[in-house]
């Protein structure tokens, strides 16, 4: 198992195993030069582990779970339900590649190339994983900045005008008619 179909696992956990706490310098890992097979991309983690050490590894891990609570609480603090299937789906789109390559390099579950976001070589990964991080900024910039909320409590927005808008889109939930609002007093406002 460890010469075929488990190699580059178990190069991996070789590679963990000559890191150790403090690692072995960065460049000076050995694995990466020809017996760990995609240590540029898909098995970065165990270079990481044995030039960094495992201060590193638990430091790239706890990014990751940084990453994770902060998006799991942007989307628990959204102010409409599109933003928190959006905030959690982003999330995922960046914690669950990260998990599972995680899991692969220390021989958890089974090889499949998931490559670990800001971490590995290549474009397409990391242009995905800033986008993702991007519009979870977006939807947490929203919620604090540019909500009817934020803008009554900062004064920009007067307390009638918040009532105004929060009766409006009530009603546009529920499908009713506007009282007087963009659509003319009493319109029916058609649901989508």
């Amino acid at each position: 198992h460890q010469l075929d179909k488990g190699r580059q696992q178990y190069r991996a956990l070789l590679a963990f195993g000559n890191g150790g706490p403090s690692g072995v310098g960065l460049g000076n890992g050995s694995e990466k030069f020809g017996t760990l097979t995609f240590a540029h991309s898909d098995f970065i983690f165990p270079v990481v582990g044995e030039e960094l050490g495992l201060l590193f590894t638990l430091g790239t891990v706890l990014c990751f779970v940084l990453i994770a609570v902060s998006g799991c609480l942007i989307a628990a603090q959204a102010s409409n339900l599109f933003d928190r299937c959006l905030a959690l789906g982003l999330t995922c789109v960046v914690v669950v590649p990260a998990m599972v390559n995680i899991a692969v390099t220390t021989a958890v579950l089974p090889n499949d190339g998931l490559p670990l976001p800001f971490v590995s070589f290549g474009g397409t990964s990391l242009v995905f994983s800033l986008g993702a991080v991007g519009l979870l900024w977006l939807v947490f910039w929203y919620k604090m900045y540019d909500s009817p909320a934020a803008k009554l409590a900062s004064g920009k927005l007067s307390k009638a005008e918040y009532d105004y808008i929060k009766m409006f889109a009530q009603q546009v939930q529920l499908g009713g008619t506007s009282a007087g609002g963009p659509f003319g007093a009493g319109t029916p406002i058609e649901k989508t």
